[in-house]
């Protein structure tokens, strides 16, 4: 029987948590000859995943940091370890997964049923014009922290200069505020989940995850939703992010770069003057978020709370040497 690992929120999460927490149990069980314990998910009723349960024995954890840069992560330095469960986000900088790229692909091929509704929702869509243009626009959780809200201008302004550029180009709208944001493309006549297929139920999130991930090019937020689908597109022509810095679009690698940008610079708090990217709220609120927030993480990363804020009751595995990145 092989040696067994798990990873400990896999089923508590949204989709682009979901997402880095399969495809790293999934990927580091595969390279270290382990099996992977997965307790229900998402991805059982959308992809027909069906991994062996999680038996009914402790395993000590092993703690990833919740934030941090390319090189300043423990368990990719780490010797292989077994019989444990890894806690953590594991959206690390996607050259470290990008050697099972069309592994990780294969793992969410939607179930049939779903598939034949949205391919041919897909198809047509295309009937529109030559080149899919896909924006992703995240509003109804964003707003704080480095969870910025990525201004419409910023979008415009990139169409704006692409646009005349492509092959008859098509554009679709994926937002969880659909209603309030498309009127602001209206110059381009766009389409949204409504015109690709009927709700999924439990599941609507995904028309715009599959209009994403088969779009030629996509304009995302700091979000890792859509960063997610742009690693699935294998007909990707483009691809841009937003970089609130630079305060527009910059091209990006989906294999080749950081998921979510954490650094202080991509901070709403950061940008007062900036009011665009910031969730109304009352200033005494959204400073109690920060402070919440940072408790939790810093408690979090010490392995005193899990993810969703309660004591963790979990044990924490010595962690072994570290070895120098290379």
């Amino acid at each position: 029987m092989k040696p067994v690992i798990r990873v400990s929120h896999q089923g508590k999460g949204n989709f682009g948590n979901e997402f880095f927490w399969y495809i790293f149990g999934k990927t580091y069980a595969r390279r270290h000859g382990l099996e992977l314990e997965v307790s229900p998910w998402m991805g059982n009723a959308l992809f027909g995943t069906n991994d062996p349960a999680p038996g009914a024995e402790a395993l000590a954890c092993i703690y990833e940091k919740s934030e941090h840069g390319v090189d300043d992560t423990v368990i990719p330095h780490a010797p292989p370890f077994a019989n444990v469960s890894f806690v953590g986000y594991f959206q690390y900088h996607t050259s470290y997964y990008a050697a099972d790229r069309e592994y990780i692909r294969s793992l969410f091929q939607p179930r049939p049923e779903i598939a034949t509704l949205l391919d041919r929702g897909w198809m047509g869509l295309r009937e529109r014009g030559g080149t899919a243009v896909a924006l992703h626009l995240r509003r109804r959780d964003y707003g704080f922290l480095y969870h910025y809200r990525t201004p419409t201008k910023w979008y415009l302004d990139l169409l704006e200069q692409i646009w005349p550029g492509l092959d008859r180009p098509f554009l679709y709208i994926a937002s969880d505020e659909i209603d309030a944001v498309i009127g602001d493309f209206a110059r381009y006549a766009p389409v949204s989940a409504t015109d690709l297929a009927p709700p999924l139920a439990a599941f609507d999130f995904y028309r715009d995850f599959y209009a994403l991930q088969h779009a030629d090019v996509v304009l995302i937020p700091n979000s890792t939703f859509s960063f997610a689908a742009a690693m699935l597109n294998r007909g990707l022509q483009a691809s841009y992010r937003s970089f609130l810095p630079a305060r527009r679009f910059v091209p990006f690698d989906p294999w080749n770069s950081k998921p979510l940008e954490q650094k202080w610079e991509a901070y709403v708090e950061r940008y007062p003057l900036l009011p665009e990217i910031w969730k109304p709220m009352p200033a005494w609120k959204r400073w109690l978020k920060w402070i919440r927030f940072h408790f939790r993480k810093t408690m979090y990363d010490l392995g005193i709370f899990r993810a969703d804020g309660r004591p963790s009751a979990a044990r924490r595995a010595p962690l072994r040497p570290i070895h120098p990145a290379g």
